[in-house]
């Protein structure tokens, strides 16, 4: 996932310190007290695909579907497929069958790569051009679960095993 950092927020948290430290004391004024906090980053899911297909560089690409033809969920999903958009993976989380190949589709505009360090045995994938896909088998019988990156800077998980509706 994608971690936001800016010298311009670390500069104001400073700023907030120094000036709530100048400010406290023993008076017998009433004061109040103000906390600075950080923000934070949660991981929004993109919107999900609903169109059958989408143009890539004027090229039209059919967008990978469940196994019952229904359109990939954004969050948690069972199945094969991986969707990668401009604005992140569809399925955040994929629910896949031991040994049963997960197919990446690449819907964006630029080409992207896939890697992990989790899996036995850790794979990276070749580089995958827009409006092109990358299939992976994992080894047969082994149930597992991994964390996936992407070269768009998202991250992904799947967890493989006998999952009811994905085998």
């Amino acid at each position: 996932m994608k971690r936001l950092t800016s010298p311009l927020v670390a500069a104001t948290l400073v700023a907030l310190c120094l000036g709530a430290a100048a400010c406290s004391g023993n008076s017998s004024s009433s004061s109040s007290t103000s906390k600075a906090t950080t923000p934070t980053t949660a991981y929004v899911a993109p919107p999900q695909v609903v169109t059958p297909t989408t143009i890539i560089n004027g090229v039209s690409i059919n967008v990978p579907t469940d196994a019952a033809g229904k359109p990939i969920l954004p969050a948690r999903d069972n199945g094969r497929q991986i969707i990668l958009t401009k604005k992140g993976i569809l399925p955040q989380d994929l629910e896949a069958c031991v040994s049963a190949p997960m197919t990446w589709t690449n819907l964006t505009t630029k080409a992207v790569r896939i890697w992990t360090d989790q899996v036995p045995p850790p794979f990276k994938s070749q580089t995958i051009a827009a409006g092109s896909s990358f299939t992976f088998t994992p080894p047969t019988g082994i149930a597992t679960s991994f964390l996936y990156h992407t070269s768009l800077g998202f991250d992904g998980a799947v967890e493989i095993g006998q999952v009811p509706g994905a085998c």
